[in-house]
């Protein structure tokens, strides 16, 4: 993860509204294990729903961090259903709608930060004056969307109101009945699914296939959380990793879509971003075998 990066994941107004909830929801340790969860699942959307509305919150900080609230519901919804056998899937789905609006709003911001990053990783070999007008662009593109006066419209609205809906409807469910054994159980078999994508990587590997294995990594990151063993630390460590690394792929892969849709796609930011996805490959091929051996 890059400077540019950093100083966004880090914002201290956004992590004050997740510490909030997290201080009187995610110790109730004496809850049973499903009812944990489900309280979990909704603090959750409580906190994304608030971090969109809260003026003292920066737009890119909502948005990230709701879009890191919207995987984790997503991650533990497929965890109930898998130990369950609970159909879910309706609730998956509106999860999913969700994260592609914010991903709308989401990839405003994060195009600008990649094309910055790509300059600022390349070494000297690509320059800000090689991609000036695409640089402002970007700019341009990210104001309209992110902007005061631009954020706070029926877009915003329309995902404020899913997240409520999505959380009356788990609201009127029952507690899963989950037990360390089961939810256990669930995490391999997602843990499986992500073995079974990293052994069908190869060289001529397309880009959404890495995209795969990265979701199957976050999957299984988020639903260790729930159980929050000691002993998985180490595992969800490289998860991380192995999630962020794939994140900064799938950054490069869409950075070079848009400048390609564009019409900025210069030989030097091609070949640059050529370089740096296959960097990140490899790093990502390295830390997969860890993982998944």
């Amino acid at each position: 993860m890059g400077e540019c990066r950093r100083a966004r994941d880090d914002d201290p107004r956004g992590k004050r509204i997740l510490s909030e909830s997290n201080a009187s929801i995610f110790n109730v340790d004496r809850a049973p294990l499903g009812h944990r969860i489900h309280e979990q699942l909704l603090a959750r959307l409580d906190q994304a729903e608030r971090l969109l509305h809260d003026s003292a919150v920066t737009h890119e900080a909502a948005v990230h961090q709701s879009r890191k609230n919207m995987k984790w519901v997503r991650a533990v919804l497929r965890l109930i259903a898998d130990a369950t056998g609970t159909d879910l899937r309706a609730d998956e789905h509106l999860c999913r709608d969700i994260g592609r609006r914010l991903c709308e709003l989401r990839d405003a911001d994060v195009n600008l930060l990649s094309l910055r990053e790509t300059v600022l990783a390349s070494g000297g070999r690509l320059k800000r004056a090689d991609v000036a007008d695409f640089e402002r662009y970007l700019e341009a593109r990210r104001a309209r969307l992110l902007d005061a006066g631009a954020f706070d419209t029926e877009f915003v609205a329309v995902i404020r109101d899913e997240l409520r809906e999505l959380a009356a409807d788990l609201a009127k469910r029952p507690v899963p009945p989950l037990t360390p054994a089961t939810v256990s159980l669930a995490v391999q078999r997602t843990r499986a699914g992500g073995a079974t994508v990293f052994r069908g990587l190869s060289g001529r590997t397309r880009p959404a296939q890495w995209h795969t294995l990265r979701k199957r990594a976050k999957r299984e990151y988020h639903q260790r959380s729930v159980l929050a063993d000691p002993a998985d630390a180490g595992r969800c460590e490289l998860l991380e990793r192995l999630g962020d690394e794939l994140g900064w792929h799938q950054d490069l892969e869409v950075l070079r879509s848009v400048a390609r849709d564009h019409g900025d796609m210069t030989p030097a930011l091609g070949t640059e971003i050529g370089r740096q996805l296959g960097n990140a490959r490899r790093r990502a091929r390295r830390l997969a075998t860890r993982v998944y051996g």
